[in-house]
């Protein structure tokens, strides 16, 4: 009779798709020349949980939502679906990283390349993450 709950928990989570993981882009890391780098005084909040939307056609893929720095504080760009603005280009995630030669740290904004490397503009969101809840 024990084994009757965990079946049905097997059964809801391969139902509701408990571990599936969203179609993402390829990710890849430039060199720091071809990438948007500002100093700031601090680093971001934690990211903000969002909701993503159904995909919304075959091919898109999913890039998180990331805090950009505007020159004063940090500004939550949301997450959305894309297409990927080039055969095999790469998304590089942002990165920030302390610099021992200022009392600053290094943010570099999440962007897209081609393959050798080169900066490309980035693709119109296709549906993009909600959040609820903060500000």
């Amino acid at each position: 009779m024990a084994r009757f709950p965990v079946l049905i928990f097997v059964l809801v989570c391969e139902a509701v798709g408990c571990g599936a993981s969203l179609p993402v882009a390829r990710t890849g890391t430039p060199n720091d020349r071809e990438r948007e780098c500002v100093d700031v005084p601090y680093p971001p909040p934690a990211a903000r949980v969002e909701t993503v939307p159904p995909i919304p056609e075959h091919g898109a893929v999913w890039v998180d939502g990331q805090w950009s720095w505007n020159g004063k504080r940090w500004d939550w760009q949301p997450g959305g679906w894309v297409r990927v603005p080039q055969e095999e280009a790469y998304f590089a995630r942002w990165t920030i990283a302390v610099r021992p030669d200022a009392p600053a740290m290094r943010f570099c904004a999440g962007s897209w390349h081609a393959p050798d490397g080169a900066r490309l503009p980035k693709p119109r969101v296709l549906a993009g993450a909600t959040t609820t809840g903060q500000p």
